[in-house]
């Protein structure tokens, strides 16, 4: 299995709707990017570690973001505005994709 190292991907917004609204992604609609993928399922995987039976997918996000001091609140940027706007800041963060049994949400 081979998973891709370096990608962008976008969500559905659910502002548009109709038979109008167009459902093809387009470069504006990315809101993050993918930096790293540990595939721990895949024992062809070099993140598979046998000997701890630990078993997830890991997801490092990359997202972009504005801070409205005036409104005290933060928005999402499109990637595709990362580099034109000055004031955009960006975290990596980490989403972990498990089964059920292995780790209970309380």
């Amino acid at each position: 299995m081979s998973l891709i190292e370096r990608s962008q991907i976008g969500y559905t917004s659910h502002a548009a709707s109709g038979p109008a609204a167009s459902t093809s992604e387009s470069e504006s609609d990315k809101m993050f990017r993918i930096t790293r993928v540990k595939n721990r399922f895949d024992e062809d995987s070099p993140d598979f570690e046998s000997s701890t039976g630990f078993r997830n997918l890991s997801l490092s996000l990359e997202v972009g973001w504005t801070v409205d001091d005036k409104l005290r609140s933060c928005r999402f940027v499109p990637v595709s505005a990362w580099s034109t706007l000055m004031e955009v800041e960006t975290h990596i963060i980490e989403v972990q994709v498990g089964p059920s049994w292995f780790d209970p949400i309380v």
